[in-house]
């Protein structure tokens, strides 16, 4: 009995408080004087008066064009500007990332390529593997939707090394390898969907899925002869993204990407040699897989 006593009266203090403490306002207009006890990333969870007590309530942020907190704080958000202002603190506090439509990325990293090396002229040579490393610079615009959904338009310029086993053909028609030192610059544009998943005052992260074109240059040495090996590509691109706000207009990002590239016509220079390659009706061809492991900074534009 002693321990209902002062709960009742939490709870009759609680009622007598929720009328006018906070409010908000609807995209249909309609207002809500209530007291709101969380603000997710999803919807508002409130508490407001009926007439004979209080009951509890959410609204999804999708339907909220506005809110005031009450009078010891001043907080107020609208969804125009997507802002929130504390005219007592005299601050404005970090927005979360889906508040966030346009946002630049800069940065780079550690890439990591694998590809497939073609026996252009005899059907029974087969593909050879190898790995290559390298670094990568990649800059980034995101256009955010809504909460959840935005398209990412980026360009990544990406250098790896390696040394690659090359089929050659002699006079006697016998075929053996020859060892061939490639510098690798692949250039990506690359068009993606984001599907955000999580967020915070501070942190969210997200995945994305796209496609593009790819710019290759291969510059190699054969023999002790050098030549040129380059051309266009069709790419396919996912990703797995993480962001931490470091203030309001600037934060820090880590990525993993993986990109396919496809080849679809080569030209190769050697010697005299000059030839295009056409993949596009081809039965094999070369395919480069690349997985880039990228931290930078995130510019938030409003």
């Amino acid at each position: 009995m002693k321990a209902i006593l002062p709960l009742s009266l939490l709870l009759l203090c609680l009622a007598g408080n929720v009328h006018g403490q906070d409010r908000i306002i609807t995209t249909k207009s309609d207002t809500i004087d209530c007291r709101i006890t969380h603000i997710g990333s999803q919807s508002i969870t409130y508490i407001y008066k009926t007439d004979k007590n209080s009951a509890a309530a959410q609204i999804s942020l999708s339907e909220v064009d506005s809110y005031e907190l009450g009078p010891e704080t001043q907080q107020k958000y609208n969804r125009s500007s997507s802002q929130y202002a504390y005219s007592k603190a005299g601050r404005t506090p970090l927005r979360k990332a889906y508040e966030t439509n346009y946002q630049i990325f800069a940065g780079g990293g550690y890439s990591h390529l694998t590809f497939k090396q073609l026996g252009t002229t005899a059907d029974e040579i087969a593909f050879e593997e190898d790995l290559a490393s390298g670094n990568h610079f990649t800059l980034g615009l995101d256009i955010m939707f809504d909460y959840n959904f935005g398209v990412s338009f980026t360009y990544t310029r990406a250098a790896t090394s390696a040394s690659i086993p090359v089929p050659v053909q002699d006079e006697q028609g016998n075929w053996y390898e020859v060892n061939s030192t490639d510098n690798y610059t692949f250039s990506s544009y690359i068009a993606s969907l984001i599907y955000r998943f999580e967020d915070s005052e501070t942190v969210n992260g997200d995945l994305r899925i796209g496609f593009g074109g790819t710019g290759i240059m291969d510059d190699f040495i054969l023999g002790g002869q050098g030549g040129e090996y380059y051309g266009g590509a069709f790419s396919l691109y996912a990703g797995f993204n993480l962001q931490y706000k470091l203030s309001p207009h600037i934060g820090l990002k880590a990525a993993v990407q993986f990109t396919s590239v496809i080849p679809t016509e080569m030209t190769l220079e050697f010697g005299t040699l000059k030839q295009v390659i056409d993949f596009e009706d081809a039965e094999n061809g070369p395919n480069f897989s690349r997985v880039d492991l990228t931290g930078g900074l995130v510019f938030y534009l409003n």
